[in-house]
C-alpha cells in the first residue's frame, strides 16, 4: 500500500493503487512557492517590499499503470478518465507518520503518457489546490473564548490556522481581534436565545450565518480584517467583544427603525453560554515539519 489516498464520490478514502496507480514520485508537494509583491520606484533603483502571498499550489503525482495486455491497459485508463471528472474536486491524504490532507482539482495529465514500453504508461496526474496548505487530520483543537478579556490560543502547526467559532447564548458581538497580529473583524452581530450563529473564516468560506436566520455577513462592519485573519504559529492572544445591547440590521445591513423612528435594538442580556473556536493544525509541506 503506498502513501497517497483520494476520496471516491462516497466519501471514502481508498489508495491510489485501487485505481491501478501506483504513485512513484511527487512533485511540487514541498514548501510552495511564495509571490513576493515589491513595489518599483517610480524615479529610483530597486523596489520596495509590500507584502508576500502564497498563490494556488499546483502539484503532480507521477505514478505507473501497469496492464497485463493493450485490452487491460486500456481498461484501466478508462477508469482513472472516469474517476477524475473535471466538475468536482478531489481530497487527497498523504498518510505516513501523521495524516495530511489537501483540496484540489484535475489538472492533467491523462491527455498524454510518458511511454514504458511493454503495457505499462508513465503517467504525470497533475493537480491544483486553491488552498495550498496541507491540513493535519485529527488535529483539531477547541478552545473556549473568554467575553470581554484576553484569551491566550496555541497553534501548534507550522503554518497559519483559519478557525471556525461557534456563539450560543445571547448578547451582542461586537468584534473578534488577534492581539497579536493587531487584525481585527468589527460586527454588529446580534445573538439571540436558541440559536447559533458560526464564523468560518476557513479560506474559500469566510462566512458568518445563523442556524435559523441564514446569512449574516451583513453583520460585518467595513474595514474589517476578514480575509488577514489567521492564529498565527505559537501563542495567539484573542480578545471577543460584546455588551448587552446592538441596534438590529436588515439584511441589507441597514439600522432598523420603528414608526417613530426609533432604532430597535436586540441582546439586552449579555450571556454568551457557548464561545467555541475551533482550528486544525496546518503544514505548508506533505511532510508536516516544514
Amino acid at each position: 500500500m503506498g502513501n497517497w489516498r483520494i476520496l471516491d464520490e462516497s466519501e471514502t478514502p481508498f489508495d491510489f493503487e485501487d485505481l491501478g496507480f501506483a504513485v512513484t514520485e511527487e512533485l511540487g508537494v514541498g514548501k510552495p512557492a511564495i509571490t513576493n509583491i515589491i513595489t518599483g520606484f517610480g524615479q529610483a533603483d530597486g523596489g520596495q517590499f509590500q507584502r508576500n502571498l502564497l498563490p494556488p499550489r499546483q502539484f503532480s503525482l507521477v505514478g505507473l499503470l501497469q496492464g497485463t495486455d493493450p485490452d487491460d491497459l486500456q481498461e484501466k485508463r478508462q477508469v482513472l478518465n472516469a474517476f477524475f471528472d473535471r466538475r468536482r474536486s478531489h481530497t487527497l491524504y498523504y498518510v505516513r507518520n501523521k495524516t495530511l490532507s489537501i483540496t484540489s482539482r484535475y489538472n492533467g495529465g491523462l491527455e498524454g503518457n510518458i511511454g514504458t514500453g511493454g503495457y505499462s504508461e508513465k503517467i504525470p496526474l497533475q493537480f491544483i489546490a486553491e488552498d495550498p496548505y496541507f491540513v493535519e487530520i485529527g488535529s483539531t483543537t477547541t478552545v473556549s473564548l473568554n467575553v470581554n478579556s484576553n484569551t491566550v490560543v496555541s497553534n501548534g502547526g507550522t503554518s497559519p490556522a483559519y478557525p471556525v467559532i461557534t456563539l450560543e447564548g445571547e448578547g451582542a458581538v461586537t468584534g473578534l481581534e488577534n492581539v497579536t497580529t493587531g487584525k481585527v473583524i468589527n460586527f454588529n452581530l446580534g445573538v439571540l436565545p436558541g440559536e447559533t450563529i458560526t464564523i468560518d473564516l476557513r479560506p474559500g468560506i469566510k462566512t458568518v450565518s445563523s442556524d435559523v436566520r441564514g446569512s449574516l455577513f451583513y453583520s460585518i462592519l467595513a474595514g474589517s480584517n476578514l480575509t488577514t485573519w489567521t492564529l498565527e504559529t505559537g501563542d495567539n492572544t484573542i480578545l471577543l467583544s460584546a455588551n448587552g445591547e446592538l441596534a438590529l440590521l436588515s439584511e441589507d445591513g441597514q439600522t432598523i427603525l420603528t414608526e417613530d423612528g426609533q432604532t430597535i435594538l436586540i441582546g439586552d442580556t449579555l450571556n454568551l453560554t457557548t464561545t467555541d473556536l475551533a482550528f486544525d493544525r496546518r503544514h505548508e509541506s506533505y511532510d508536516g515539519a516544514v
